[in-house]
């Protein structure tokens, strides 16, 4: 009897010391461990713990809201001025083809640019432009004038130009020297055209006194031309003769057209 108790005793103690191994080896033996699973801690009246998560709150985060940022309140910063290279180049100046125009005034070397050094060609073409012109304006006087002082002085302009115009055609051909237009000359014709439009417009002593105007104004500018200009830079010799003696008629109809002015009462 007393033997069987020892041996009751002894597998108890054997039970229990196997127990309390498996539970410690599982850490069930102590209830504050988080590491327990969710039925013991259900079955000790407690629930599961929860994770928490903690985050602070960093600048430009509204409270309360996770995970999005807020946009910063301050001043704007300045604007960064743009770089060089990247600024808008000025457009560099288009330089003018030979023989155009800009502003309305000829670049020196295109035709008829530089006044102040003609060439035997351009003296040509200012001769015949200015010729023409004085031609033209004197066959308006036969339809339009009844005065014979003004009918005489332009049948000898008309004459007398028309002689210098074969004079300088004769030279072209032998000399071999082609006219060419430019800025005297353009603005030659330009003139007489506006003086045939102002004369068209006119009849009897007002078409006199006009013409007279016109034709003792166009001799003097002329024969200012052929002296500073014209006569002084001609390189041919036979042209620079020719020009002086075109300088001799040109003088003799402006004293002329002086004299006409003053016989139609029209100051000067």
């Amino acid at each position: 009897m007393h033997d069987h108790k020892l041996w009751q005793t002894t597998a108890t103690l054997a039970i229990a010391s196997s127990a309390f191994c498996l539970t410690v080896a599982c850490g069930g033996g102590n209830e504050n461990q988080t590491g327990r699973s969710p039925a013991a801690a259900t079955q000790s009246g407690q629930m599961p713990s929860q994770t928490q998560t903690t985050s602070s709150t960093a600048p430009g985060t509204a409270p309360g809201t996770y995970g999005q940022t807020e946009p910063t309140m301050g001043p704007t910063p300045p604007t960064q001025p743009t770089p060089p290279s990247q600024q808008a180049q000025p457009t560099a100046p288009t330089t003018p083809s030979p023989g155009t125009t800009t502003g309305g005034t000829m670049p020196s070397g295109a035709p008829g640019g530089d006044m102040a050094n003609l060439s035997d060609e351009q003296i040509v073409a200012i001769v015949i432009a200015a010729n023409t012109g004085e031609v033209q304006q004197a066959q308006l006087v036969k339809d339009r004038s009844h005065n014979a002082q003004v009918k005489k002085l332009a049948e000898s302009i008309q004459a007398d130009h028309q002689a210098i115009s074969r004079d300088q055609q004769r030279l072209a051909n032998k000399t071999k020297i082609t006219p060419m237009q430019n800025q005297m000359s353009l603005q030659l014709s330009s003139d007489n055209k506006q003086a045939l439009d102002t004369l068209r417009g006119k009849k009897g002593a007002d078409f006199d006194r006009e013409y007279i105007e016109i034709q003792i104004k166009e001799h003097r500018d002329l024969l200012d031309t052929l002296d500073n200009k014209l006569i002084p830079q001609a390189k041919n010799g036979e042209l620079k003769s020719s020009l002086q003696n075109a300088r001799s008629k040109v003088e003799s109809h402006l004293r002329a057209a002086e004299d006409v002015q003053r016989g139609l009462g029209t100051k000067q």
